[in-house]
């Protein structure tokens, strides 16, 4: 499995236009001018005077039931709205659209998570082809930018807004929502669809950054590492992970302990 090629960073301002929603090489939603006047008018009355990032992902959160399989992709976001079930690429696809459409730049992540072990998964991964599998899953959410920096949004694990509160829904060792643990791997996508920028250091390193000497902190990093590197579109990737079983249960112990070591040292604030 070999390193991924990574694409610049690019402009905030790149991620701006609501009528290109463009999630990867084959997952491209474009809207008419028509479209983009209804869903800026649905956005204007959705946040109201409150903060549009949270007031959006809430509201794609409750109106966007967790559904997979239904379209293949081939709905349009406001078709989803229309219906009330989506998956996660198309809750976000939902999100990104309102938020742009009030002009703020909004950005897809994809990332492969750990989750609770399930047997009956192994099958399904060599016919998906894909990095789900026993071991893992994959998801895609989102990140809007604030003018200073890209903060997450998930619309699927409980309409999380702010890094706080992504941290608190998104890194729960013994399972949160849907049995998921913690992410793996973290990549934006950039404007085009391709691979953007690697995440994994922000999310997953630079939170337990005060403990860089702790045994638990090099486990965990060194883990990471690890998964920063594979190949995201390799072939049957669920089923190859199936195997690291043992690393997995490893960094869930580490988790723990640097999850408490970060409670105990009570940031004062999270950007």
């Amino acid at each position: 499995m070999g390193l991924e090629r990574l694409t610049p960073l690019q402009d905030p301002l790149a991620f701006s236009d609501p009528s290109e929603l463009i999630v990867g090489p084959h997952r491209a939603f474009r809207l008419s001018a028509a479209e983009v006047g209804a869903a800026r008018v649905m956005a204007t009355e959705i946040v109201g005077s409150s903060d549009p990032a949270s007031a959006i992902v809430k509201f794609v959160h409750l109106n966007v039931r967790e559904t997979y399989g239904l379209s293949r992709y081939k709905r349009g976001p406001l078709a989803v709205l229309e219906s009330g079930r989506g998956d996660c690429l198309e809750a976000h696809v939902v999100a990104t659209m309102l938020l742009r459409a009030l002009g703020i730049p909004c950005r897809f992540v994809s990332e492969i998570a750990a989750a609770q072990f399930e047997p009956g998964q192994a099958l399904a991964a060599l016919l998906r082809k894909s990095a789900a599998g026993p071991w893992t899953n994959s998801h895609v959410w989102a990140e809007n930018w604030d003018g200073d920096a890209w903060r997450p949004l998930d619309a699927t694990f409980g309409g999380v807004s702010g890094f706080r509160d992504w941290i608190a829904e998104r890194l729960r060792p013994d399972g949160g929502r849907f049995g998921w643990r913690f992410p793996l791997q973290l990549r934006s996508r950039d404007a085009d669809g391709g691979v953007g920028e690697d995440l994994s250091e922000r999310y997953l390193i630079e939170p337990f950054a005060e403990q860089r000497e702790s045994a638990a902190f090099r486990e965990w990093e060194g883990d990471i590492a690890y998964f920063r590197q594979l190949r995201r579109e390799s072939p049957y990737l669920g089923a190859r992970l199936t195997f690291q079983g043992a690393r997995l249960r490893r960094m869930t112990g580490d988790l723990k302990l640097l999850l408490a070591g970060r409670r105990q040292l009570a940031p004062a604030s999270d950007s």
